[in-house]
């Protein structure tokens, strides 16, 4: 067993959590990620219940077993764990893993407020988005629907992961050849994420010191030696988005374009807009180029936020 490195000097508390045993069907890869939530203001306290996406069924998080984890104001993050007869799992908030904090989102989600009442002026009013709704069943604080905020994930390597949590998720980064531009791509469904994902096998890994002495701190619970995978659960606000099934024509407008030019990392400005506005998102439909799942794609850093990293196991 390796030994444990000394972690940053931040204020910890640790909580280790109980699980039953809950049969899975053996096709399916369990993805399990922070819902149902309830707040403890008074002692400052969050207590988050933990349960499972399906890859296949999409069952909903409310159905199962609640395992508590605890989460304090001067917590920077805080592990939890299921007992070996589920699949194990580890979650952490990431408002204090990370120096990236909510500043630039809420300035981004503000000007995004001031866009949406401009186009609603102009009657260009946005459809409410619709995920899938485990996604956001049961996650604390409050979403805001008028500029279609929401819960989406994303997976990652675990060499990219703690880059991700001290300057957050980076569009300029992105290749210009993505299927639907050079953005940062999210998804609803807990099946495309895990495609991306690489396996963090053993905590004395090759180039993952730091990440590993940030998430598995003495007192908590410590790698399980065997395969994770990682997952992030990302606050997005997707505002007025464009909808498209090819990256070329637009569903908004009768077959408009998507894209400002052939770089595609800007969108093009919304039909009517005055003074002019640009599409904040783009929500890729199935169809030709898409056959299972919808892809959501964001290109202004600041209009997402980390806000939980999930690791787990495939089953």
């Amino acid at each position: 067993m390796g030994i444990h490195r000394k972690p940053p000097p931040w204020t910890i508390s640790d909580h280790n959590l109980p699980s039953r045993r809950r049969s899975q069907p053996s096709a399916n890869r369990a993805l399990t990620a922070m819902a149902a939530a309830r707040r403890t203001g008074a002692t400052g306290s969050s207590w988050f219940k933990v349960g499972e996406w399906y890859r296949q069924t999409q069952r909903s998080a409310v159905d199962w077993p609640p395992c508590s984890m605890s989460l304090t104001r001067s917590n920077w993050g805080q592990a939890a764990t299921l007992t070996p007869t589920t699949a194990t799992i580890m979650g952490w908030s990431s408002t204090r893993l990370g120096r990236w904090s909510m500043r630039e989102f809420d300035s981004r989600r503000t000007t995004m407020k001031n866009y949406m009442t401009q186009l609603a002026h102009q009657g260009l009013v946005s459809a409410e988005v619709k995920v899938h709704p485990a996604m956001a069943a049961g996650l604390p604080g409050n979403v805001c629907r008028d500029i279609n905020e929401t819960f989406l994930l994303s997976g990652t390597k675990p060499e990219h992961l703690l880059a991700i949590l001290h300057n957050g998720l980076n569009p300029t980064l992105s290749a210009r050849s993505g299927a639907f531009g050079a953005g940062v791509y999210l998804a609803e469904e807990a099946a495309k994420i895990d495609q991306y994902t690489t396996p963090d096998s053993s905590y004395e890994q090759d180039q993952l010191d730091e990440l590993h002495a940030r998430l598995f701190r003495p007192s908590w619970p410590k790698h399980p030696e065997e395969d994770l995978f990682y997952c992030i659960v990302v606050r997005t606000v997707l505002g007025h988005p464009v909808f498209t099934k090819d990256a070329v024509k637009s569903l908004n407008d009768n077959g408009g374009a998507v894209f400002h030019d052939e770089d595609r990392r800007e969108l093009v400005q919304v039909p009517g807009s005055s003074p002019p506005v640009r599409y904040s998102s783009l929500i890729a439909e199935k169809g030709e180029a898409i056959k299972r799942f919808r892809e959501f794609v964001i290109f202004t850093r600041s209009q997402m936020y980390v806000e939980y990293i999930v690791a787990f196991k495939r089953v």
